[in-house]
């Protein structure tokens, strides 16, 4: 039976922004050049055209030195891998929120800001994106299963679909083992960790049998969150790291709910005689529901399934949002299983992932 990985929800991924003059950059990269040397890479990408220092790659940290970043300024931008720096260097855990974990996650990231310059600390940069995250122990048949459930969801317009290109050796299964969905400010990300790894060339660790969920979270969705919360967004990179360490399944729940409906996944014919059976709906509504169903096993996903339903009742988005909680109501997914699925049933992703709240949370 799938369950939770002992670090529960928590983030896995922090990236810190400063911008700064063009003196302070040349200066900047001139001494990160030095302390470089020999022992670290030190190199320009031609690409982004960033300079990037390798030095703190052990420690978790990346670091990037941005000529012309947002707008006329330049800046320079840490991504931290927060259980690295903290010295826990499993590669399929997740950063856990304890008190020694915490100290040790401030401590460690300060002195490195200082040993960039005196003046720095956390406070002197901003939070411009943070990855929140949660692992899925389940087997390997589980997994499949559900990544088939999941890439059969709704995703909602403002979200764009991305998929591997069909130019990157494995697509096919990499599309098959993933589902990433992006827009301007945040991206949802649910993937098999364990062919992931494989795919790394990581066989050390043996078989891995982990789906991971992750919720990426720019500025513009972190501002808007504290404004939520907080009335404002003026408050310090420690209490902001500390909110969303603290709330991470509460954010990461009130995205998800978004893409997946409430409600068992059953077998087609068993989701069919379920639906027959409740009289408390009308004949008219049995009957579109059944349609959905049917609609939603021939189709990619419930995104086309719903609109091949709209075109053949006339149905617009309040009565499709209506038949949807009329399946919510009998705790019913329009999302089937395979006929030749080994199991019966399987709980939705939100039961899965313990986050079955109604509808609506205090983010709403």
């Amino acid at each position: 039976m799938a369950k939770l990985t002992a670090e529960g929800f928590s983030f896995h991924t922090i990236e810190l922004k400063k911008k700064i003059t063009y003196s302070k950059l040349r200066d900047l990269k001139a001494l990160e050049y030095k302390n470089c040397k020999e022992n670290y890479r030190f190199y320009y990408d031609e690409v982004h055209r960033i300079y990037i220092s390798e030095r703190y790659k052990n420690a978790g940290v990346r670091l990037y030195f941005h000529e012309n970043g947002e707008g006329p300024s330049p800046h320079i931008r840490l991504i931290i891998n927060p259980r690295i720096l903290i010295g826990d260097f499993s590669y399929v855990g997740i950063f856990e929120k304890t008190d020694e974990n915490w100290m040790k996650l401030f401590l460690n990231l300060n002195k490195i800001l200082k040993e960039l310059d005196s003046e720095y600390s956390i406070e002197s940069f901003t939070v411009s994106r943070i990855d929140l995250c949660v692992n899925l122990k389940a087997n390997l048949r589980d997994i499949n299963t559900t990544m088939r459930l999941i890439r059969k969801c709704r995703i909602p317009e403002v979200y764009e679909r991305v998929y591997f290109s069909s130019e990157e050796d494995n697509a096919k299964e990499m599309n098959k083992n993933s589902f990433h969905v992006r827009r301007d400010y945040d991206e949802v990300s649910i993937y098999n960790k364990g062919y992931q790894m494989q795919q790394e060339g990581l066989s050390e660790y043996g078989d891995v049998d982990i789906l991971r969920f992750e919720v990426q979270l720019k500025r513009k969705a972190i501002v808007r969150f504290l404004n939520q919360y907080y009335g404002s967004h003026y408050i310090s990179n420690s209490e902001i790291l500390n909110f969303f360490a603290e709330r991470s399944r509460d954010i990461m729940g009130y995205r998800l709910k978004d893409f997946f409906t409430k409600g068992y996944h059953l077998q087609y014919s068993e989701a069919q005689r379920i639906v027959n059976a409740n009289t408390i709906f009308t004949s008219k509504t049995r009957q579109r529901m059944k349609q959905l169903i049917y609609y939603t096993s021939q189709c990619k996903n419930l995104n086309i399934a719903i609109k091949h339903l709209e075109d053949e009742f006339s149905l617009n988005k309040k009565q499709i949002e209506q038949l949807l909680k009329d399946f919510e109501r009998i705790n019913l997914s329009p999302i089937t299983l395979k006929n030749n699925s080994f199991d019966l049933n399987q709980p939705s992703v939100l039961d899965m992932l313990g986050l079955s709240f109604n509808r609506g949370n205090e983010f709403d």
